[in-house]
């Protein structure tokens, strides 16, 4: 659930009730903190193991300790399923810190998992992760690492061809790289696979 994305779902308690998880997963940004305390307070009382992520607790983990049993550092892809498995609601506050992953050998989005998908419009993507710089007003270098790391055009072109035949209400796409200036002939090789495709929706690209 993505309460950013739909503001007017249902509440995290009428949801957990329904679902049922085994362990509960909260992403945080800085900007949202107050909203994503009052949620965490929420789900503490079904007795779950929480996992948060995200920026925020990539940035602050250590402010994290006495409300969370698991903060994950980084990018999750390469411990999260580990982490679930082995997640226990007597563990407390244990930092996990995960190696970034290369892009290349992840799976696409599965954006069928949202509460709510068929109403995704804008379709956010991802060329690259990473930003070599160390520019003293972004965080990137923090959250996402200072090793620029690129996917394969033919992956990204793909995984929107992909998402078109499932997102009925795709009616844009939107590059969130960290940096996707930083190597110029990958975003060029990637906008004119774009144009030779039959994809035929708006693009902007996002941080340049």
């Amino acid at each position: 659930v993505d309460y950013q994305f739909q503001p007017n779902a249902a509440s995290p308690k009428s949801i957990i009730q329904k679902f049922k998880p085994d362990v509960i997963g909260i992403t945080l940004y800085t900007a949202t903190m107050k909203e994503a305390e009052k949620i965490i307070r929420q789900v503490t009382k079904f007795n779950k193991p929480i996992i948060v992520g995200g920026p925020h607790a990539t940035l602050y983990y250590n402010d994290l300790v006495k409300i969370a049993n698991y903060i994950i550092v980084g990018e999750a892809e390469k411990i999260i399923v580990e982490t679930i498995k082995n997640a226990n609601i007597n563990s407390k506050g244990q930092i996990i810190r995960s190696e970034p992953p290369d892009p290349k050998s992840l799976p696409y989005p599965n954006f069928k998992t949202f509460l709510g998908y068929e109403d995704i419009f804008i379709y956010p993507l991802l060329t690259s992760r990473g930003c070599s710089y160390n520019c003293s007003f972004c965080a990137v270098r923090l959250v996402s690492t200072r090793k620029w790391r690129s996917r394969k055009i033919e992956d990204c072109i793909d995984e929107l061809i992909q998402a078109k035949k499932v997102l009925k209400n795709m009616g844009s796409v939107s590059i969130y790289d960290d940096n996707a200036m930083f190597r110029k002939n990958h975003i060029k090789k990637f906008l004119k696979a774009y144009l030779d495709t039959d994809i035929n929706l708006p693009l902007s690209i996002i941080n340049t």
